[in-house]
């Protein structure tokens, strides 16, 4: 009796009848691809988790000369900071950047950098978006399963 094949998530086994082959009886097995439809449904899910990820792990090369977070809780600490030296007036503040780097920054370079982590964010949205609109117009199984889903970042040191 020969073994399943493997098969990825967008395959289907199907076992074929047991046959007779001379002496010995084989089983046998056919692989065809899912639905072309559920194979979009299986790549939108890896989409989103993969838009999820590169949303919690943003960061980007700020024009301020050294890189940072560009997530959610970068842009809470980045618009928080802001508000801080705003009521207490002061000039510079002390900011880690994504290496864990210490640097003295003002309030107008936090400014810069809160902007570039909205566009950034702004821009993996755009991506997805894109992402999704390729997929939908594909008419080929294979087509939708060899997409590259790859985000990128801003670099705003340009």
């Amino acid at each position: 009796i020969d073994k399943k094949p493997l098969v990825s998530d967008f395959q289907i086994c199907v076992e074929n009848p047991i046959e007779l082959d001379g002496t010995v009886y084989k089983k046998t097995y056919t692989v065809h691809y899912k639905s072309l439809d559920v194979i979009r449904s299986l790549v939108h899910k890896k989409l989103n988790e993969q838009f999820k990820y590169a949303s919690e792990k943003a960061y980007i090369k700020s024009s301020c000369g050294f890189t940072i977070d560009a997530n959610e809780i970068a842009n809470r600490d980045i618009d928080g900071l802001i508000k801080v030296m705003k009521a207490k007036n002061t000039t510079t503040e002390l900011f880690r950047d994504y290496n864990n780097n210490h640097h003295e920054i003002t309030l107008e370079q936090l400014e810069i950098m809160q902007l570039e982590v909205i566009e950034n964010a702004q821009y993996l949205y755009k991506q997805k978006w894109n992402f999704i609109s390729d997929i939908a117009s594909m008419t080929k199984e294979l087509e939708v399963i060899a997409y590259n889903i790859s985000y990128k970042n801003m670099d705003f040191s340009k």
